[in-house]
């Protein structure tokens, strides 16, 4: 854990929280070893990284006052995945939002297993989890980011630059100019990859095709090397 992150439900005033996880606390106590006026980073989600002072402090709640939190400029990366094994999915969801991910768009691709998309990885509060330790963990990034499971693949909003990363294509994602797009979105493919139906059906919907080199990746390692590049 990077940052302590703080939500809306526990907020007292506008620069005061009350932090009552249970984790949270402990982290701050036992591995942080604060104590009153003692200071801490903390990610305000939707807002920025501040920097808070412990105001108070008991056995299962701390307040803290923040400072003005301060929004790291980033771009909005929209991550279009065939559905995976849940272990992948779980750390594509964790540690995407920790590289930056605004938007997780899931579909249950040709070569998917159908019955990976009833996991309970879906369920509001296991998100929840995966997403806050994801926020936690990169200290940086602050924007909450929307989950959606679609049953197919969906057009998007014309504004962003439109990737499908694909092996094998001339176009190289590492020659990829990113730092001219504030909107870019991605689809990587489960494991067994896009087929030409759905490959032709991403290209329709203006989507280009780029390289990571030959070899077959897992679907996480495909989605953290995209997501490097445009840090």
């Amino acid at each position: 854990m990077n940052s302590v992150l703080l939500l809306s439900s526990q907020q007292i005033d506008d620069l005061t929280y009350k932090i009552d996880t249970p984790y949270r606390v402990a982290h701050i106590k036992e591995h942080l070893k604060l104590t009153i006026g003692d200071s801490f980073k903390a990610n305000i989600v939707n807002q920025g990284i501040s920097i808070a002072t412990i105001l108070e402090l008991s056995d299962k709640n701390i307040v803290a006052q923040i400072s003005p939190p301060q929004r790291k400029k980033a771009k909005y990366i929209h991550l279009v995945v065939g559905i995976s094994r849940p272990p992948t999915m779980k750390k594509i969801l964790e540690h995407g939002t920790s590289l930056g991910v605004t938007q997780f768009t899931f579909v249950p691709a040709q070569l998917s297993e159908k019955s990976y998309f009833t996991s309970r990885i879906y369920q509001e509060d296991q998100l929840n989890e995966l997403l806050s330790l994801g926020l936690e963990q990169s200290a940086y990034f602050s924007m909450w980011p929307t989950v959606t499971l679609e049953k197919y693949i969906p057009p998007l909003d014309d504004s962003s630059k439109k990737i499908i990363l694909h092996p094998d294509v001339p176009d190289r994602w590492n020659n990829f100019n990113h730092n001219s797009f504030e909107n870019i979105t991605l689809a990587i493919g489960p494991e067994r990859g896009w087929t030409e139906e759905e490959i032709s059906h991403f290209k329709d919907l203006g989507y280009q095709l780029m390289s990571m080199g030959s070899s077959r990746l897992r679907t996480e390692i495909a989605v953290f090397s995209a997501l490097g590049h445009l840090l």
